[in-house]
């Protein structure tokens, strides 16, 4: 493709890609000066056939439709590999392994991603990975965001490494117009991980396990974040967490309602600190449910970590441990719970509401502290007659290693 100028496939029918001369030695190449308009494009549409594409500095692989029909496919039924390898994607939907045994493989090298939709391992027996090493993935619209759904009924991952993953909506800063959703294991059968060693994550709804039947996984080694509205473990599936470097999420759920599942490991001296930005409930965390609805079972695991959270107000519960009559919560470990300063108009005492739960210092067998120095009062929530905190703990390592 690099040898001509132009590529049209606007609103035609599909392009396939195909063929086993389209290796990683000498793959498909959109260069410097290509613009390569694919409307449609399956890469690998042939099952048990590997098709290689890159795309150079200066070249651009994308639809510029303003329909929203364009669809991309890398790994359509066979195994798609795309490189940016500096150069621009841009499409209105993408899927990253399609069908049942097909893999796509997505790698940005300094590049530039603009996706509308994004799907990794659509169907079942699909997988899909992508790997951000510089360069950024962005939304393509800002004004009507889809979701970038990682595992949606296969088994999908996303990772940054270096670089950007953006999500929000620049021509309004602060007001959560266009947050992208980022949801983990997206339908039932589904596994979603996202893995985070560096780079910068802005302007998303980050939920992890987002539908029953289903399974998110969070790592994050590294990097920050600015504006990440929402970070939910177990939204209605179940979800798992593990945080060991310092962190800013907005709102936090962990087992948010129904059956969901949800559990959140701070560990290695790192700070998951909760902050407040605009109205949007922001600052609150809520382990095992929320007080608008039912069920929901998490557990908050401090291993040397600590949970900073904002508090802007006198009198406000900011930690909720089960919080409806039908959830289940736990915090459980070593380490430290505290206010997000030490110096404030209300002292930065902070109040927490217990409902179904339990808090169990755990130094795992040696002499350490689980602080709650700075907690100024707790509010007794209305309890569940047939309190189930000896069941729901007895079992919990069994659904987790069930699940994962």
């Amino acid at each position: 493709l690099g040898s001509v100028p132009t590529i049209e496939n606007n609103n035609t029918g599909y392009a396939y890609l195909c063929g086993t001369e389209f290796t990683a030695e000498d793959p498909i190449v959109i260069g410097a000066g290509t613009i390569a308009n694919a409307f449609l494009m399956q890469l690998a549409s042939v099952a048990g056939e590997t098709v290689y594409m890159r795309v150079d500095k200066g070249g651009v692989l994308g639809s510029f439709a303003s329909s929203d029909y364009g669809h991309n496919s890398i790994g359509r039924n066979g195994r798609g590999v795309l490189l940016i390898d500096g150069g621009a994607w841009t499409n209105n939907y993408s899927s990253i392994g399609y069908a049942a045994g097909s893999e796509g493989i997505v790698t940005n090298n300094g590049g530039r991603m603009y996706l509308f939709g994004l799907s990794l391992g659509y169907k079942t027996g699909a997988k899909g990975s992508v790997v951000i090493d510089g360069g950024m993935l962005s939304h393509a619209n800002w004004n009507y965001p889809k979701t970038w759904a990682v595992g949606n009924a296969g088994e999908g991952v996303l990772e940054l490494k270096s670089g950007t993953i953006d999500g929000s909506d620049k021509t309004a800063p602060g007001s959560g117009g266009g947050t992208v959703p980022l949801h983990l294991g997206c339908a039932a059968g589904g596994r979603g991980t996202f893995r985070m060693s560096g780079g910068y994550l802005e302007g998303v709804y980050l939920r992890a396990g987002y539908v029953a039947g289903a399974t998110g996984i969070v790592e994050i080694a590294g990097g920050s974040t600015t504006r990440l509205r929402t970070f939910d473990i177990g939204y209605d599936g179940v979800g798992y967490a593990n945080v060991s470097c310092n962190w800013t999420p907005g709102r936090m759920h962990i087992g948010y309602r129904g059956d969901a599942r949800g559990e959140l490991t701070v560990c290695n001296g790192a700070t998951n600190a909760v902050l407040n930005f605009g109205n949007f409930d922001n600052g609150f965390v809520y382990i095992g449910g929320h007080p608008a609805t039912s069920g929901g079972f998490g557990r908050l695991i401090l291993r040397d970590g600590t949970l900073r959270i904002t508090h802007d107000a006198p009198d406000t519960n900011k930690i909720w441990i089960g919080c409806n009559p039908t959830a289940f919560g736990s915090i459980r470990g070593w380490g430290r719970v505290l206010p997000s300063s030490t110096t404030s108009t209300y002292e930065y005492k902070m109040n927490i509401a217990l409902g179904n739960g339990t808090i169990v210092a755990d130094g795992e067998g040696e002499n350490r502290l689980l602080d709650f120095g700075d907690v100024q009062a707790y509010e007794i929530l209305t309890p569940r007659v047939d309190m189930i905190s000896i069941d729901i703990e007895d079992d919990w390592d069994e659904i987790l290693e069930t699940a994962y």
